[in-house]
């Protein structure tokens, strides 16, 4: 198990969330043509909470002396053309919307991760707060 204090670690935890979140906000952008009524409502607040997170991991990487990567992956980008693929031919569903909380909370785990991997201070306090942010809109998205 790595060390929370482990400075690499504590880079690259953030790291990865902000690819993940990259690639979240990219799959949004992708379905959101095709959406509609309540379904639409929710992937806009997903979208938008996704931007807000990327700009606040940013600046935390920016505070840890990193250039922040706003790329996102290959594989984010190959998996956002092929759902807007699907979505050209199908409007999205109550199945996008499970698999629209499934996705939240995969990125939840990359909170948890960039959690632990950062000591108590108000990074971690911020990452904290996106999280519960996050974990809201799951919860949204799950209909609970």
């Amino acid at each position: 198990m790595s060390d929370p204090q482990d400075p690499s670690r504590q880079i690259a935890a953030p790291e990865v969330l902000l690819t993940h979140l990259v690639d979240a906000r990219t799959a949004t952008d992708a379905l959101l043509p095709h959406a509609e009524g309540q379904f639409e409502h929710l992937l806009k607040k997903f979208r938008e909470e996704h931007h807000q997170h990327i700009q606040r991991v940013g600046r935390i990487l920016f505070a840890l002396c990193q250039d922040p990567d706003e790329g996102g992956s290959l594989k984010g980008r190959a998996a956002s053309m092929l759902t807007a693929i699907k979505a050209s031919f199908d409007t999205p569903d109550a199945s996008d919307m499970s698999a629209l909380a499934d996705a939240g909370a995969v990125l939840l785990q990359e909170f948890d991760a960039a959690i632990r991997a950062t000591p108590a201070n108000h990074h971690r306090d911020d990452l904290e707060d996106m999280r519960e942010e996050l974990a809201g809109l799951v919860a949204e998205a799950r209909g609970r």
